[in-house]
């Protein structure tokens, strides 16, 4: 595992989702929470279930538009979602939290480091 006691999640949401705002300035600027989890023990299900849940909360952040009506956004947003939650949890690269994403997800991640 990485010594690193946090994790930053960058989101783009380009192109399309900028034509829908009507020109809005929405992928301007990558939008990025920083997820810190030191005080979590990544080898016990319970720290990385609470992890888990501060890297969808943050990519909640990132990725849903302020307005979301139309079904464009709301689809843009999920793919969003579902990418940065994905990296996150890649990128903290710890195995218990891999598996407790794949259990969680049903998706198969190439687990971590062990």
């Amino acid at each position: 595992m990485k010594t690193a006691s946090r994790c930053t999640l960058l989101a783009l949401l380009v192109g399309s989702l900028n034509a829908l705002a009507g020109g809005a300035a929405l992928a301007d600027v990558p939008t990025q929470r920083t997820v810190h989890f030191a005080d979590l023990d990544l080898t016990q299900n319970a720290g990385s279930e609470l992890l888990y849940g501060r890297i969808k909360v943050a990519a909640r952040e990132v990725c849903e538009p302020v307005n979301i009506r139309e079904l464009a956004f709301i689809a843009a947003a999920n793919r969003c979602m579902e990418q940065a939650i994905a990296r996150g949890i890649a990128k903290v690269d710890a195995p218990a939290l891999t598996n407790y994403f794949s259990a969680k997800t049903g998706k198969s991640m190439s687990v971590a480091r062990q």
